[in-house]
């Protein structure tokens, strides 16, 4: 049998090559692509997220990967991790931009850090909490991870089905979420030293 293989969903933004670098010395098998074909039928899907909300679902619109992507996970129950901004336009909406509509796989919506003292955006290591509850962080011993991102996911009541990673800046916010085959993460593990390179080998090993 062989070997599962990452499809990367390449979203017309960001730099792939932190990403690249981390599923290379784990020595997993990448693609990236926004081909509608090779999404159907990949083993994972990745989600990588560094922009704007409304720039990404524009750009999910534009290229008609909405529908290729809601089949794919939800019909063809293909595993998803979203980071970042992935993570966000996987959720209901976010006040950024213009288009506010995500892709509501997770019942969540951002706003943006607005606590006069804080530093926006929100760049750096910080302390995730709740991490032997959540899959892709188990046996991970040093619960900090890296963040860049000036929306969040503000921590809500959540259905059972859910499970979850919280972080403090300001506010108390959700770091992390999965719920069946949807996986999201706010933080980028690939810039998250060994703390990530267990998360993004966690996943794989799904």
């Amino acid at each position: 049998m062989s070997k599962s293989k990452i499809t990367i969903l390449d979203l017309g933004y960001g730099n792939f090559r932190s990403l690249l670098n981390a599923f290379n010395y784990l020595n997993i098998n990448t693609e990236i692509t926004n081909d509608k074909k090779k999404i159907l039928n990949a083993d994972m899907l990745f989600m990588p997220g560094v922009g704007a909300f409304d720039t990404g679902i524009k750009f999910l619109k534009k290229n008609n990967l909405i529908d290729v992507i809601s089949e794919a996970t939800i019909n063809k129950k293909k595993k998803i991790l979203g980071i970042c901004l992935g993570m966000q336009l996987m959720c209901n909406s976010s006040d950024e931009g213009l288009i506010k509509t995500g892709l509501r796989f997770f019942d969540i919506d951002l706003i943006k850090f607005k606590k006069k003292k804080l530093k926006i955006p929100h760049m750096g290591f910080n302390k995730v909490e709740n991490c032997k509850n959540f899959t892709l962080t188990k046996n991970i011993d040093k619960n900090y991870f890296y963040f860049a991102h000036s929306y969040f996911a503000k921590k809500k009541k959540l259905s059972k089905e859910n499970k979850y990673l919280e972080c403090s800046y300001g506010d108390k916010f959700l770091a992390g979420i999965e719920k069946d085959n949807f996986f999201g993460l706010q933080f980028h593990p690939e810039k998250s030293q060994s703390n990530g390179i267990r998360v993004l080998e966690n996943f794989y090993k799904l």
